[in-house]
């Protein structure tokens, strides 16, 4: 590092590490209580499992960042998905490496530990799908918009579609809660429906990808973070009003994306095309 510092950057695979802790921390100061899993999810998905039912979910892949100290300065999170059609089953062996979260404290960010952690985060997923047989064709996260400048330094970028008039919307994207009563099935007083920004990276390069391509990698995400087995709630209404909560958001993305190509565009594309009359409809946030 920059100055001489010595920093650490590794996985997290034991789910009692007392790293966990001062990782949630982190992600607590950066983002909305709505955006970030209780603590009993992680150490339970670094297994593997479900930190309620026991079942078998895509391992949760945890890097932390240490300083010279030992103190957790920053961390990244995802896992490999599978790609999920409208049925909510795979896709041949295709799937999409999710970016769950990224915070690094400010200096560490500047001296450029953000894209270290980036890329072993990204080297693990690489790792985890070839021993599952899985081939990633794409890189997606839900961020905030303060992180868009770093994620589009990842090769990562927001989508629009282009109208009619010649000009671009962004896609309205809704992040569903993340927990859930058991016995209503509706979100918890510290979850709720979160507006946020798709951003994507296709490993082949493109610029462009179909709004049913999307669709494919969005219903990985809520298959993942969101959806519930019938077994975590005490009721089949909880677990039915659960569903009917994902199912209204997903389809008010599939009205919005169905039939068209979505474009990747950085931020600084869009400053250039804005100085040229074209004009962009931002997806609001509350970030």
């Amino acid at each position: 590092m920059e100055g001489g510092e010595r920093i650490t950057i590794e996985r997290i695979t034991n789910p009692g590490d007392p790293r966990i802790d001062q990782i949630q921390a982190l992600l607590a100061a950066e983002f909305k209580e709505a955006e970030v899993d209780p603590p009993k999810v992680m150490r339970a998905a670094i297994q593997g499992k479900d930190n309620v039912t026991g079942s078998e979910v895509p391992t949760y892949i945890v890097i932390a960042v240490q300083n010279e100290n030992d103190k957790v300065v920053g961390a990244a999170c995802g896992a490999v998905l599978e790609k999920k059609n409208e049925d909510y089953n795979p896709i041949g062996n295709e799937a999409v490496i999710l970016g769950a979260y990224i915070t690094m404290e400010d200096e560490y960010r500047r001296l450029g530990a953000g894209t270290l952690a980036f890329n072993l985060r990204m080297a693990e997923a690489q790792a985890e799908a070839a021993r599952k047989g899985l081939k990633p064709v794409a890189y997606i996260a839900e961020v905030v918009d303060n992180s868009e400048a770093f994620i589009n330094s990842q090769g990562g970028f927001r989508l629009y579609s282009k109208e009619n008039d010649g000009n671009y919307k962004e896609v309205p994207y809704l992040q569903p809660p993340l927990e859930y009563d058991k016995n209503t099935g509706r979100p918890t007083a510290r979850a709720g429906t979160v507006p946020e920004h798709l951003m994507v990276k296709m490993f082949d390069g493109s610029t462009t990808i179909k709004g049913e391509t999307l669709l494919e990698m969005v219903r990985a995400m809520f298959d993942y973070n969101n959806y519930r087995e019938e077994g975590y709630f005490n009721n089949k209404r909880a677990f039915n009003q659960h569903s009917r909560i994902i199912s209204n958001i997903e389809e008010e993305l599939t009205e919005a994306v169905s039939g068209k190509t979505l474009h990747m565009i950085s931020r600084a594309d869009r400053e250039n095309l804005a100085s040229q009359g074209i004009t962009f409809a931002d997806h609001t946030t509350n970030s």
